[in-house]
């Protein structure tokens, strides 16, 4: 049988000094914003679309150490064109659609170590997800929860007792 297992350690990736740049407009060309100034910028102490604006640009940049040698797959899924650029090579590209449930991926081989990155994003349906897996490490999100447009709304399960208690087996 072809069996095949991965061992999965404490291991992550972690992130720092996070800036963010807010651009009024969205664009299906992340040259574009070359020609602008943004509206505000700042810094933030984590990755999410709600530092931005809805239907403007977002350019995220910042440092993420890299605690191991090896291929790391990148993902990422969100309402509008988005880029993830590491140290200045272009690791991912969705520019073509606003599904936001459409994930798109890339393997990129890093040494251990800090390097750049620089996340830019078309917000158009507010959801902005970025995911990794590496050598030892399973699939984590870089982005918090509060970043992911949910597909359907869960509403809480109630359940109210009426009459006697029934024990079930």
């Amino acid at each position: 049988k072809n069996i095949r297992y991965k061992t999965f350690g404490n291991d992550s990736i972690s992130l720092s000094k996070i800036k963010f740049a807010v651009y009024k407009g969205v664009y299906r060309n992340y040259d574009t914003l070359k020609s602008f100034s943004p509206e505000r910028t700042g810094v933030s102490d984590s990755l999410s679309w709600h530092v931005g604006d809805r239907k403007a640009q977002l350019v995220l940049e910042g440092t993420m150490k890299i605690p191991k040698d090896g291929d790391y797959l990148f993902k990422i899924k969100s309402g509008g064109a988005s880029w993830l650029f590491v140290d200045g090579d272009k690791v991912l590209d969705k520019d073509s659609t606003r599904e936001y449930t459409n994930a798109y991926y890339s393997r990129l081989n890093l040494e251990s170590g800090e390097h750049s990155f620089k996340i830019i994003y078309a917000n158009q349906d507010e959801s902005l997800v970025l995911e990794y897996e590496g050598p030892g490490i399973p699939l984590r999100t870089l982005t918090t929860p509060a970043s992911e447009r949910l597909v359907t709304k869960i509403e809480p399960f109630k359940y109210v007792l009426e009459g006697e208690p029934a024990f079930q087996r």
